[in-house]
């Protein structure tokens, strides 16, 4: 496929939902910060996939992006590290970055499966408050 923009950037699924309050504690009630794997709640990939197919998940990094560039005619193509797992040879987080980006249009065929390393993944806290902002922890996982 002819390639009228090449992206390659930082894979991430970010999930959003009121019970990641552990993210105010590891960041601050409305922080940011860049997390160490380590780190990363140790979800199982079952949890993850029922977070993502009960809509509290989106595409992130190249994902805010690359599907608006697509849609104005242009042919995309993301260059990203997954990783591994059961779900088509991925894990349930960059099956869901992949299979986003595919349903866009987008050229995913410069894509690197991690063994080891999980897809990038952000944690966001919902909150209700109206002017409350909760924190978010990215743990970039396959993109180190």
């Amino acid at each position: 496929m002819a390639t009228d923009v090449l992206i390659l950037n930082t894979a991430a699924c970010d999930l959003r939902h009121e019970a990641f309050d552990f993210v105010d504690k590891l960041v601050g009630a409305g922080g940011l910060a860049k997390c160490r794997t380590e780190d990363m709640p140790d979800y199982p990939q079952s949890q993850m996939k029922r977070w993502i197919d009960d809509g509290f998940a989106t595409a992130g990094g190249p994902g805010n992006t690359a599907p608006l560039i697509a849609r104005t005619g242009l042919k995309v193509a993301v260059g990203v590290n997954l990783g591994a797992g059961d779900y088509g040879g991925l894990d349930a987080q960059g099956r869901f970055f992949h299979d986003t980006m595919a349903a866009n249009g987008i050229d995913m065929s410069a894509t690197f499966v991690h063994p080891r390393l999980p897809t990038g993944t952000t944690f966001i806290h919902s909150t209700t408050g109206e002017h409350d902002r909760g924190g978010i922890a990215y743990f970039p996982n396959a993109n180190n």
